[in-house]
């Protein structure tokens, strides 16, 4: 195993009511990054201020069954503690161009060039995640496919900037 000497990464998503999409990728890429041994700060908000609501239910049940645990309660990128992280953050991924607008109105204007679409930043593709609320089960299962393929893409994106120290191998 490598270990890393860095300063702690920060990554922080953001999709429309913090149920299903962010908070997915959120948990998938703090295992990875847990698997690997990478520390960092994983978060996640939505640009829709709807209270403190449970995960979206396919999604916890599905994430179960690939390994992952998601839990908690929806966020707002407007509360305290969402826009620390978000300002703290060196990656913030959207999930829909319109949320870029939302973003910006929480995250310091020094900040905005670490506002990046999922989409473009993983697959190249300038484009929207279909959001799979209240969608058939295929399209849950096809954006989670995305999401966990995208968190795969992050990851070693996140591991090419690390450098690995000089003790390499770790019992």
């Amino acid at each position: 195993m490598i270990i890393y000497n860095v300063t702690i990464m920060n990554v922080f998503f953001v999709c429309t009511g913090n149920a299903c999409r962010s908070p997915l990728a959120a948990c998938i890429l703090k295992k990875k990054l847990e698997d690997r041994g990478i520390e960092a700060s994983v978060a996640s908000a939505g640009t829709l201020d709807w209270g403190r609501n449970p995960r979206d239910e396919f999604y916890v049940k599905l994430s179960k069954e690939k390994g992952y645990t998601l839990d908690g309660e929806s966020r707002f990128i407007g509360d305290i503690e969402a826009c620390r992280e978000m300002d703290n953050a060196d990656l913030v991924f959207i999930f829909e161009e319109k949320h870029r607008i939302k973003v910006e109105r929480f995250l310091k204007y020094v900040n905005w060039d670490r506002i990046t679409l999922f989409m473009e930043y993983c697959y190249g593709e300038k484009k929207d995640l279909d959001d799979p609320n209240n969608g058939t089960d295929a399209l849950y299962r096809n954006v989670f496919g995305i999401i966990e393929k995208g968190c795969d893409i992050i990851l070693d994106r996140i591991q090419e900037v690390l450098e690995p120290s000089q003790s390499a191998e770790c019992q």
